[in-house]
């Protein structure tokens, strides 16, 4: 009997969720639109089989429409916004990876318009959008499911945060459990770019564009001026922190690369990225002390701009402490740009100032020289699946 055939069985039988944890996507496909559903015919089973994703990969049909009402503001969102409503013409699950997004572009753009909103609660979901929200439809096909199909990415995220993101389930199978160790390697690994940084800085915007645009623009008219005054010196303030932030870190990645361009000297080049593992050797090269000053510069900066933010984000929460379903939308895509901010900033002081032992650290080059990144992954990814008690 094939596989995927006996523990779907074993979950009908016993009445109990069985969640699957594959590698790929073409393994989810052939789950659930083959074995099971064969499954289903030659036995005449009811068995209840669901696919659930992280957050980024669904839709928001409230940011979607945040969108569309108010425009695009350029053209790499008119072409996405365009993208996504003739594509929901044929599609109403909402799943990213059956749309056509090229470039690191317009997958920022989409992770703007995707259900990766901290902010966001099942309950409010229902209230605003009448479980319109295909994250949301998700989950609750995964609640009633004997069978829950997820991938390698989402089970460790669950596992991490103590089984807060999938429901309850008894037994867990580890398909292509050959790739769990990269699965876990990867979801410990840190990457950033400067271009990662100018996103997000773009994402944050200023007072007429970006989060704090949006922001001022949703509160002028139901606030009173006073409070309203207020949020405009916060944002003000915000505004020139982030351009102080933007021009100290490209002079700081601008340094990164004569530095990488001197070790470089002499080698031949060729059609690979180039990488220098960072040691404590490296540490005492010529020119590291003056990276890990610039860095410290971008570090302060960026801990400024996150204390302003924070502030901005309580003060909304006290000035609508009774809901403003705009405001509330605000509030949820700052939150989330305030975590990836942090999380960048603290991975990347780790890796300047204060390595970890328990991390390897690596400056990366792309073959034409022009795209360098800061990366950190475990050295060791037994401790971490020993965590999981999976594998």
């Amino acid at each position: 009997m094939h596989t995927s055939y006996r523990f779907a069985l074993f979950a009908v039988q016993n009445n109990t969720r069985v969640v699957v944890s594959t590698n790929t996507i073409n393994l989810q496909d052939q789950l659930i639109k083959k074995d099971i559903p064969d499954l289903q015919a030659a036995l005449n089973l009811d068995v209840r089989a669901a696919v659930l994703k992280g957050r980024v990969n669904y839709l928001c049909p409230r940011r979607l429409e945040y969108m569309r009402s108010h425009g695009p503001a350029n053209a790499n969102e008119m072409r996405v916004l365009a993208k996504i409503i003739v594509w929901q013409l044929e599609n109403t699950s909402g799943d990213r990876n059956e749309l056509n997004l090229t470039g690191p572009i317009e997958r920022e753009i989409w992770s703007r318009l995707s259900a990766e909103d901290d902010a966001c609660t099942t309950e409010t979901c229902l209230g605003r959008m009448g479980g319109a929200c295909p994250f949301h439809r998700a989950k609750q096909a995964a609640q009633s499911s004997h069978l829950l199909i997820v991938n390698h990415a989402l089970l460790l995220s669950d596992v991490s945060t103590g089984s807060k993101v999938l429901p309850e389930y008894d037994y867990v199978i580890i398909d292509e459990a050959h790739h769990m160790e990269s699965a876990v390697t990867n979801a410990l690994s840190f990457r950033m770019t400067q271009n990662d940084l100018d996103r997000m800085l773009k994402e944050l915007g200023g007072s007429s564009a970006g989060l704090l645009g949006r922001m001022l623009t949703d509160t002028h008219d139901s606030l009173r001026p006073a409070d309203f005054g207020l949020l405009q010196q916060k944002s003000k303030r915000a505004t020139d922190q982030a351009f102080r932030l933007e021009q100290l870190s490209k002079e700081f990645f601008s340094y990164l690369g004569e530095f990488i361009a001197a070790q470089r000297e002499g080698q031949q080049q060729n059609n690979y990225s180039w990488q220098m593992r960072i040691t404590p050797a490296a540490r005492t090269l010529q020119g590291w002390d003056d990276l890990e000053m610039l860095w410290g510069q971008v570090s302060e900066t960026m801990e400024v701009l996150l204390k302003t933010l924070d502030e901005i984000y309580k003060a909304l929460g006290e000035l609508y402490s009774d809901g403003h379903e705009n405001v509330e939308d605000v509030m949820g895509s700052l939150g989330t740009l305030i975590r990836r901010m942090t999380e960048a900033e603290t991975a990347a002081s780790g890796m300047m100032h204060n390595p970890s032992n328990e991390l390897i650290y690596w400056i990366e080059v792309n073959p034409r020289g022009e795209r360098l990144s800061l990366n950190a992954a475990p050295l060791r990814v037994g401790p971490a699946r020993s965590k999981t008690s999976l594998v």
